[in-house]
């Protein structure tokens, strides 16, 4: 009787037990559970968003607002079988209402953005961030299409970038220099990711860089005027 009672506790404990661990992946980052790594403060004046105590750009919020508005779109019309049209973005479905799931990631793509860009800084890849930096490369990617095209040769994408469209391309670019930085100084490592050999190295590399990044979101502080900010990036 005692070994049976022994058993079927057995069965119902090993379940539970390997639900809490696939619980704990070191993978799965604020994207797939939901779950941003700080607290904004939501203050009703000032500057739409400031990450530790400076204030994000405008034009930089609208555009990684534009950058995430079709992926979230989606989302609703694949979740909720939504409409797009005039009043969706303000519509609440089931609670859920798309503007403020774009002001969410819209905030934490300029988080993540700041502090990439502060890092990029720290270890001499780039000498300034935010606007300033990527006037300063739009100018020279401008300069360097011109000079392609004036010798005749093969121009990839556009004649010449407009900051709106170059903003995110550099970003990609910068993020991808700066984790192959990071993985030299071993800063960034493969631990925990190394048991898929299925994923790509690059994107086990791209995992660990979320993971560092993520981990100093937690000691920000972030504050956003939620007014301001979705005035500023609610599409048309």
């Amino acid at each position: 009787m005692k070994n049976n009672v022994l058993k079927i506790l057995f069965l119902i404990l090993i379940p539970l037990l390997a639900g809490s661990c696939s619980g704990l992946t070191v993978d799965e980052g604020a994207e797939e559970s939901g779950e941003l790594p700080y607290v904004p403060v939501v203050v009703n004046s000032g500057p739409a968003v400031s990450v530790n105590g400076d204030a994000v750009d405008e034009l930089e919020l609208s555009i990684f607002a534009a950058s995430l508005s079709k992926g979230i779109q989606d989302d609703f019309i694949r979740k909720y079988h939504a409409v797009p049209g005039e009043g969706f973005w303000q519509h609440s479905f089931d609670g859920e209402v798309p503007v403020q799931q774009l002001m969410k990631w819209t905030v934490y793509k300029a988080v993540w953005s700041r502090l990439s860009q502060e890092m990029s800084v720290e270890h001499g890849l780039r000498a300034l961030t935010g606007l300033e930096d990527k006037k300063e490369k739009l100018e020279e990617e401008n300069q360097r299409r011109l000079e392609l095209k004036e010798k005749g040769e093969p121009i990839y994408g556009p004649d010449q970038y407009t900051m709106e469209d170059f903003y995110m391309v550099d970003e990609q670019s910068l993020e991808l220099a700066l984790i192959q930085i990071l993985e030299t100084k071993e800063i960034l490592r493969e631990e925990g990711r190394g048991r898929d050999r299925r994923i790509h190295r690059i994107e086990r590399m791209k995992m660990a860089f979320r993971q560092l990044i993520e981990e100093q979101m937690r000691s920000c502080e972030v504050m956003v005027n939620e007014e301001k900010l979705e005035e500023l990036i609610l599409p048309n």
